[in-house]
C-alpha cells in the first residue's frame, strides 16, 4: 500500500471521498477495496458499474485498503479511521 501524505489527507476532507467497493474474483471469491477518489472518479466508477462495463478500481483513484470477504470487519474501519482521522 502506498503512503498517503498529510496533504492528501487534507484534500480528502474537502475534495475526495473514500468509497467501499465490493466485487468477486473470476472464481467467485468476494473481496472489497476502499478506493480514494475525487468526485469525477467516483461518478465515473458508478456510471461504468451501472452500464455493465468492467470496473477496474485502479483507474478511478487510489486503493487505500483491501480485503477478502463480502464485508469488511470492524478492524478495517479502525484502520481507515487511523489513515483518515479528520474524516471520522
Amino acid at each position: 500500500m502506498s503512503v498517503i501524505s498529510f496533504q492528501n489527507k487534507l484534500m480528502l476532507k474537502s475534495n475526495y471521498g473514500v468509497v467501499l467497493c465490493r466485487s468477486c474474483t473470476e472464481n467467485g471469491e468476494p473481496f472489497f477495496h476502499y478506493v480514494m477518489a475525487d468526485k469525477k472518479g467516483i461518478e465515473q466508477m458508478h456510471r461504468d458499474y451501472q452500464s455493465g462495463k468492467e470496473v477496474d478500481f485502479f483507474s478511478y483513484g487510489e486503493i487505500v485498503l483491501s480485503g477478502w470477504g463480502v464485508n469488511p470487519t470492524p478492524e478495517y474501519e479502525l484502520i481507515l479511521n487511523e489513515l483518515f482521522p479528520q474524516a471520522a
